[in-house]
């Protein structure tokens, strides 16, 4: 991560992005051991870690979907009777993860509520000007982003890293 360079300047503003891909990776981590048959105990882990990063970003709430899918193609979720339950235990353990680390969702309510309403609408509409002319978000994000973030070597042997950690993993 050192030579990372988006990581540093990133660490040095203090911006949500560090800590949310700490959440985040804890949570997919979690979702693992879902999807090899987790016990009660490992959906709440995935749950407060959840929970956390929805409160450290709300836009982290897609986490549900890998959750969700791992628990369905656990041995858990292929159990007719009482399926739900361990989800609704994460979803316990998400919900307080989340006050916990966003208190005033609920004690400033009005307030969260109108910031929510303005970051969907800002999701909606876009940044205005703040791209145009930049082509392509793929290509623009490899061209700008990676180089900045990364560097190339570093990128080059995590992708290599993953193409050979494909091959020689189970499934997930």
């Amino acid at each position: 991560m050192a030579l990372c360079g988006g990581h540093v300047v990133n660490s040095h503003y203090a911006t949500v992005d560090v800590p949310l891909a700490l959440w985040t990776t804890l949570c997919l981590l979690g979702c693992l051991a879902v999807l090899r048959g987790a016990s009660t105990w490992q959906y709440v882990g995935a749950g407060v870690t959840l929970g956390f990063a929805c409160a450290t970003k709300y836009g982290a709430v897609v986490l549900i979907v890998p959750l969700v899918v791992a628990h369905l193609l656990s041995g858990e979720g292929r159990r007719a009777l009482g399926a739900g339950r361990p989800l609704g235990v994460a979803a316990i353990a998400a919900a307080g993860a989340f006050l916990l680390g966003c208190p005033y969702s609920v004690l400033a309510w009005p307030e969260f509520l109108r910031d929510v309403r303005f970051e969907a609408e800002h999701m909606r509409t876009g940044s205005g000007l703040l791209f145009a002319g930049t082509g392509n978000g793929w290509w623009y994000h490899l061209r700008e982003s990676v180089p900045l973030s990364l560097s190339w070597p570093v990128f080059l042997g995590v992708l290599a890293g993953a193409l050979l950690g494909a091959r020689r993993r189970p499934r997930e």
